[in-house]
């Protein structure tokens, strides 16, 4: 027996180490394949590898790709990076979308301009330095570059610190990339020739064309706060002063917690307004806010309940009628359901563990349960006990 225990073991590490060894040699094949494509893509250019580093370099330029695979929440995407030379700013060029032009046409939002009507209308240049960004794309050569990459399906140029990217996204993302990478290389050469230096000096007021990024900041992080707070507050509330009614008391709690989102948006909208990414920080810094908000209104109601409840305990002996158990991907939750005492409800279920959900039986085992009324009037929880 012991000998067929080592033996199985052993036949389950020998499987395991040549499955990760075959996912090794397939992922290097894979790689190795890939960049012979990319070689192929660049059309016959002089180019020199560090293939350790997924760099090469043309015309004396470093050159970088990266590929990702992608996964259920974001699509697979390409990029090329280009080190240009010490600037300080930054830009990002998309499509202009439908989303874009609404928050333009109201005054949220204030766009890079470059004087190119037809070039305004179909792109959208965001920026924190919006100078440098005019400044950069006052040339029209830089403007055709980047509408021969828009051309060829790509998602984004963008340009941070001293580094030119350009980045394609979706299922054909690494199909584009690889095919277009000789005319991507020569057109990011003409959009970091001779880039402008950045002069723009963000004051705590911001700069004179939108809102500060360490305003941007604050605000955001008022919003995350606001989320992980409310996160912490209802674990808390929910596991030590359980209501019975919980979705009464998160309708009760709406009448603060709406208020307070209000004021936290026009506070957020009137902050960042006048910003070329204004609609993106404000659309984000609602999203936290507005969960933020609903999660902290219902926690610090329900701390506030069972904290501020100074009544003694009143215990209820009812019938437990049925059980079952509530299975998730990762784990299972023990359920008894009994008789309810309380006016106008038929039943109650009360959590329990594998030990005890084995030895109830429903119709013949009762529980004493004690609940406090709560401070706010929400009955809650305090404990039980099983009797026979």
């Amino acid at each position: 027996m012991e000998l067929f225990s080592y033996l199985w073991g052993g036949g389950f590490v020998v499987f395991g180490t040549i499955l990760a060894a075959a996912a090794i040699a397939y992922s290097r094949a894979s790689e190795k394949k890939f960049r012979e494509t990319l070689a192929g893509g660049l059309g016959g250019l002089e180019v020199r590898w560090d293939e350790k580093r997924n760099a090469f370099q043309w015309q004396n330029r470093r050159y970088r790709y990266e590929r990702q695979q992608g996964s259920r929440n974001s699509p697979p995407s390409f990029s090329v990076f280009l080190e240009c030379g010490a600037t300080g700013g930054d830009f990002e060029v998309t499509g202009e979308s439908g989303f874009d032009r609404f928050f333009k046409q109201i005054g949220v939002t204030r766009e890079v301009q470059t004087g190119d009507e037809a070039f305004d209308q179909r792109f959208y240049i965001a920026s924190d330095a919006p100078l440098f960004a005019r400044e950069c794309f006052n040339l029209p050569e830089r403007r055709e570059a980047a509408r021969r990459l828009f051309e060829k399906n790509a998602a984004k140029i963008a340009h941070r610190g001293n580094v030119l990217s350009v980045l394609w996204k979706g299922r054909s993302s690494h199909t584009e990339g690889a095919s277009n990478l000789k005319e991507t290389v020569e057109i990011l050469a003409v959009l970091a020739q001779d880039l402008p230096q950045n002069r723009e000096v963000l004051s705590p007021a911001g700069t004179g064309e939108g809102v500060c990024s360490s305003y941007r900041a604050w605000v955001i992080g008022l919003a995350a706060g606001s989320l992980a707070t409310g996160l912490i507050s209802v674990i808390w509330a929910s596991s030590s002063y359980p209501v019975f009614d919980a979705g009464e008391l998160f309708l009760f709690t709406l009448k603060f917690s709406l208020p307070a989102l209000a004021v936290f948006l026009y506070f957020a909208v009137t902050t960042l307004a006048g910003n070329s990414r204004s609609h993106r920080d404000i659309l984000l810094a609602g999203f936290l806010a507005l969960a933020g908000s609903l999660l902290l209104g219902c926690g610090i109601a329900g701390l506030y309940n069972g904290m501020n409840d100074i009544s003694a305990p009143e215990g209820h002996t009812t019938m437990i009628v049925d059980k079952h158990i509530h299975r998730s991907k990762n784990s299972k939750t023990y359920k008894l359901i009994v008789r309810s005492w309380r006016q106008g409800h038929t039943i109650e279920d009360l959590t329990t563990n594998s030990r005890n959900y084995s030895k109830v039986v429903p119709g013949k085992d009762r529980a004493v349960v004690y609940t406090k009324p709560g401070k706010l009037g929400f009955e809650w929880l305090v404990s039980y006990r099983l009797v026979k």
